[in-house]
């Protein structure tokens, strides 16, 4: 790592925990540790005018993008593992956009909303793009 690039990421780092303590909206710090599939849906849906929303998407996208490369090292040790079929192109905003979608038509359900965010980026992904096998 280039040392001119550390001061610049020291400096970011302090600007975003300095926005976590204070930060009014729908997300805040304790989200970040994703005990819950609710914790991954406040994340990933945190609204644009939010002062957390950059970092929120950002590790949003992280960590379905962490999900789907789980998800796919399963499927090709074993084909039947399979639970998410997407189709070649797909983006990482529209696999964003696919759990939000699933997980905000289950905000009152108490069973999925508190399971693993894994699970639930699992369930959100798997339910737009199911593999019938």
């Amino acid at each position: 790592m280039p040392r001119a690039f550390l001061p610049v990421a020291f400096a970011v780092s302090l600007w975003i925990s300095s926005l976590w303590p204070g930060a009014a909206g729908a997300v805040d710090s304790s989200n970040f540790v994703l005990n819950t599939t609710e914790d991954l849906y406040l994340i990933c849906s945190t609204p644009d005018k939010d002062p957390l929303r950059p970092v929120a998407i950002n590790f949003c996208e992280g960590f379905i993008l962490g999900v789907v490369t789980f998800q796919d090292a399963i499927g090709q040790a074993n084909p039947n593992k399979r639970l998410i079929c997407y189709p070649q192109g797909v983006t990482r905003d529209q696999g964003i956009q696919a759990f939000v979608s699933w997980a905000a038509s289950r905000q009152q359900d108490r069973k999925f909303m508190a399971d693993s965010a894994l699970m639930g980026a699992l369930r959100g992904l798997a339910s737009k793009w199911p593999c019938n096998q």
